[in-house]
């Protein structure tokens, strides 16, 4: 059975998550036995497998991830014969400790693109009693599957009886401010939050009907069942722009020349992507480094391209989180622009400590005293 894409259905990855997270709790209170078993889809590299961390995190759990495709029945199976009983039990690798004790958090990562006998082998961890060979789970353990839509033409397909035993939920793929968002937590590098910030096509979707702001022209960054689907060519995408985020920081340590840092680009994003990401990176000559604007933030130079005030709006975000750096930073941030100063506070808003920390600083009093009209 086929994976169906039903658009109308989509959630967004945070949505995806506290589904997942809001069902493992009601299984730990005791509101039900056990929990539901969520088969998340959606495109390529938007986030589905990095959702492990952040639900583990939530529910307390120790995570294991399995990566379905990847592996053989031997990789996850012991097959041992029981003379005593003329039997054949299948054990879990040691390394994976599983037990009947302990709630754990499995994610069977591509799932849908297992062979049917790898399919066939982890079903039992599907529905409860769960069981992985001949070792059952604790029963608030929870498990999570993915896998791709069937129009992304990358080979996902379900046996009947596995689909009927899970959740189907449409991920859909975050849009640049909510990429952008998840960046400042996560802290990517400032280059990468600035240029999706201002490059928002660049997060679009191929299943949009009319990609921003350019209407009847194929989005030649993104991906693309027709282009991407048996090619292996490289595309733009949030977990593209996150491996970037590191090959920026190894170039800044000096570990790496431009010009390899740029082939990196190429090969996370794309070759069209990935080269004006470089150019973009070009820019921080053009914006002060968090040293200067700590030791003189009136007097440290102001940039004079938008795309260059957005990226010291960006690396604000990353490098002034703490009470005394944000002081640092309010000086240097009322002598922006106020479009630039907007996108800060607005970003800001959306991180409740950060700007929890913001809202007891005299100088943001002043500053939103003085621009209340904003908030009208």
């Amino acid at each position: 059975m086929s994976i169906n894409m039903n658009l109308k259905a989509s959630v967004s990855l945070e949505d995806a998550v506290q589904l997942v997270v809001a069902n493992g709790k009601g299984a730990a209170r005791g509101d039900y036995d056990h929990t539901n078993t969520f088969m998340l889809v959606g495109e390529p590299g938007i986030g589905k497998t990095a959702m492990r961390e952040e639900i583990g995190n939530r529910l307390g759990l120790r995570t294991l991830l399995f990566d379905a495709p990847s592996s053989s029945i031997e990789d996850l199976l012991m097959f041992i014969p029981d003379r005593d009983s003329k039997t054949m039990r299948a054990y879990p690798r040691e390394d994976l400790n599983l037990n009947s004790e302990e709630p754990v958090l499995i994610m069977v990562d591509e799932l849908s693109k297992a062979t049917p006998a790898m399919q066939a082998q982890l079903h039992p961890l599907l529905t409860p009693p769960r069981r992985l060979g001949s070792i059952y789970l604790h029963p608030h353990s929870v498990v999570v599957a993915t896998g791709n839509l069937t129009s992304d033409k990358v080979g996902d397909k379900l046996l009947g009886h596995t689909t009927g035993r899970m959740i189907e939920i449409h991920v859909r793929k975050p849009n640049a401010e909510e990429y952008v968002q998840w960046g400042i937590s996560a802290n990517l590098h400032p280059v990468t939050l600035a240029f999706v910030s201002t490059r928002p096509e660049m997060m679009a979707s191929y299943l949009d009907a009319i990609v921003s702001g350019l209407e009847n022209i194929e989005n030649i960054y993104v991906y693309h069942p027709k282009r991407h689907g048996a090619s292996g060519e490289a595309y733009a995408s949030g977990r593209g722009f996150e491996q970037c985020s590191r090959q920026c920081y190894d170039y800044e340590r000096g570990d790496i020349s431009f010009s390899n840092m740029q082939r990196s680009f190429e090969g996370a994003i794309g070759q069209a992507a990935g080269a004006e990401l470089a150019a973009f990176y070009n820019l921080r000559d053009e914006i002060p480094s968090p040293d200067e604007i700590r030791a003189d933030p009136l007097g440290a130079r102001l940039p004079t391209k938008s795309a260059a005030a957005t990226l010291v709006v960006m690396s604000a975000l990353v490098w002034a989180k703490e009470r005394r750096d944000i002081e640092q930073w309010f000086p240097y941030f009322n002598r922006l622009e106020t479009e630039h100063q907007s996108t800060y506070i607005l970003l800001a808003m959306r991180n409740r400590k950060l700007f929890d920390t913001i809202f007891t600083i005299e100088q943001f009093k002043d500053w939103a005293l003085a621009h209340e009209y904003l908030w009208k």
